[in-house]
Formats: C-alpha cells, sequence, structure tokens
C-alpha cells in the first residue's frame, strides 16, 4: 500500500510538473517521452480574475504539438490574480488532470507574461459577457474592464510568466 501511495504521488509529481512547465512556458522534466510547452492546449479557468496590463496585440500563427500552423490571439498582461483558479491539461488516453487553488486561496501570475489563446471567454465588469477566437478577435483597443468573472482560456502557450498556486490540490489519472 506505501509502495502504491508513493508511486501515486511520484506520477501526480510528474502530472504537476508538467502541466506548471505548459503554463510556464518551459520544457517538462519529467520520466517518460519529453514533453514541451504548447504540445497540447490546455484550459484556465478562474471564478474571477484580475488581468494588470491586460493588452491584446493580435493574431498570429505558432507550431503547436502536431499541428503545424495554429491561429492564436496573443495578449500580454504585467500580472494577474485569479480566484477559483484551476488549470486542466489533456493528457495521452483523453485523461485530463487538473490543478487547483486550495479552497479560498488565489493563484497568481507575477511579471510580464504573454498569453497565446485560442480562446477567451469571461464577464466584463458592469455584466458584459464576452468571447473571443482567432477568428473572432476582440478589437485592436481592448474595450472592457476588469475584474473578470467566469473566466475561461484555452491555451497553447504562456510565457514569462512566475505561477504561485497557494494550497495546490491535483485531480485525476496518470498523466
Amino acid at each position: 500500500m506505501a509502495t502504491a501511495r508513493r508511486r501515486a504521488g511520484v506520477a501526480n509529481g510528474a502530472a504537476l510538473a508538467l502541466s506548471l512547465a505548459l503554463v510556464l512556458g518551459r520544457s517538462a522534466a519529467v520520466a517518460g517521452p519529453p514533453v514541451t510547452a504548447g504540445s497540447n492546449e490546455f484550459f484556465v479557468n478562474a471564478s474571477s480574475m484580475s488581468l494588470a496590463g491586460l493588452s491584446y496585440a493580435g493574431n498570429t500563427t505558432i507550431s503547436s504539438g502536431a499541428v503545424a500552423s495554429l491561429p492564436v490571439m496573443e495578449f500580454t498582461i504585467s500580472g494577474s490574480d485569479a480566484a477559483g483558479f484551476a488549470l486542466s491539461t489533456q493528457c495521452a488516453g483523453g485523461v485530463t488532470q487538473t490543478d487547483a487553488a486550495g479552497a479560498g486561496k488565489s493563484a497568481t501570475f507575477t511579471g510580464s507574461t504573454t498569453l497565446l489563446l485560442t480562446s477567451f471567454a469571461a464577464t466584463a465588469a458592469g455584466g458584459t459577457a464576452f468571447s473571443f477566437t482567432p477568428s473572432s478577435p476582440p478589437p485592436a483597443a481592448w474595450p472592457y474592464s476588469g475584474p473578470y468573472t467566469s473566466v475561461s482560456l484555452t491555451a497553447a502557450r504562456i510565457t514569462g510568466a512566475a505561477l504561485a498556486v497557494p494550497a495546490q490540490t491535483t485531480r485525476a489519472g496518470f498523466c
């Protein structure tokens, strides 16, 4: 039983390293085949999120995993505080790995951060809901102010950030 728990802890630790590597835009150093940032899309959800210095830089195209030409929207922020934060990564075999901040805790991105997104949906301060994709992008001048609620991001890559996830929990299988 102790050996099974230790193996589960190692596997979950490797999955967490992979998830955080995807968020931070770095290669993961885990056992098994190498996985690089951007090889899979991942999902960031938050019940409430501030996005300091949010700016839409336009659309671009990146290589991501098996997709040679993936259209993405490029956003930059100078920091973020996310209540109800969850990061989900789709793993091989359809298993989803979810890392979340503990109850009542907020995750924070600090420093200049670039978000390459395939979708961005939320509700802005004042109750205006919006949803953008590369084929239906936001206007060049960002029209909304935060904080934002019901935030849902589908990311190909997030780079440059330092991410803190207090009281982090991991749910799901062995990725």
